[in-house]
């Protein structure tokens, strides 16, 4: 074999072992792929106050009995009471929703005049001198997503005793006091005969627990 002869056979045989080994790779790699994807489900939340928007200032109606007392334009009086309700909603929400009322308190309350609270249709056992009293104390909990209805009802009642007091002593230091504040002779009360509240309702979700 000439040298022609053997460059032209080793140039045919790398050319050769090229096709093969493309062959090889082309039929030889296993290739294999997979994905995965990741989903989360976002928890249902739900917390309203029935009857209230959230973009507005909602009016209150304070009297809503008076116990047969006759009231002037809807002023109070010793002898009146009334109530009013809060209807909290957390119907559908499938996480639980903690609850708590704020209120504050402007003007010039009656010191005999009490406030309470029926939760669910039941009352309390304590009267409190105030209305913030009240809410700090008893006004919050948590409605939790395996609740029945996930409602809470809260009647909030106001009163004003005619009279109060465990002896004629103390129920005639209690009238003077009622009589100064419908007289305006409370000092530093002289030309105020007003007392406004406003409450404010948060809903929040529980923290989560393991």
């Amino acid at each position: 074999m000439d040298k022609k002869q053997k460059i032209r056979f080793v140039s045919i045989s790398i050319i050769l072992l090229t096709i093969m080994l493309l062959i090889g790779y082309t039929f030889a790699k296993y290739y294999s792929s997979y994905q995965g994807e990741g989903r989360f489900e976002i928890a249902k939340w739900n917390f309203k106050v029935n009857g209230w928007s959230s973009e507005e200032v909602n009016q209150i109606p304070l009297i809503n009995t008076a116990n047969g007392v006759n009231l002037e334009d809807g002023k109070i009086a010793p002898g009146a009471s009334g109530k009013f309700e809060i209807e909290l909603d957390a119907k559908g929400s499938e996480v639980d929703v903690e609850y708590k009322i704020e209120a504050t308190e402007t003007g010039n309350k009656p010191a005999n005049l009490l406030f309470s609270v029926k939760k669910d249709g039941v009352a309390t056992d304590r009267q409190y001198a105030s209305l913030q009293e009240l809410a700090q104390t008893e006004l919050n909990g948590t409605i939790t997503k395996e609740a029945e209805n996930q409602l809470v009802n809260l009647e909030i009642v106001w009163d004003w005793p005619y009279e109060t007091g465990e002896d004629r002593a103390e129920i005639l230091m209690n009238d003077e006091e009622d009589t100064q504040a419908g007289t305006g002779t409370i000092e530093g009360q002289e030309d105020v005969f007003d007392y406004t509240f406003s409450l404010k309702v948060i809903g929040t979700q529980a923290k989560a627990t393991t």
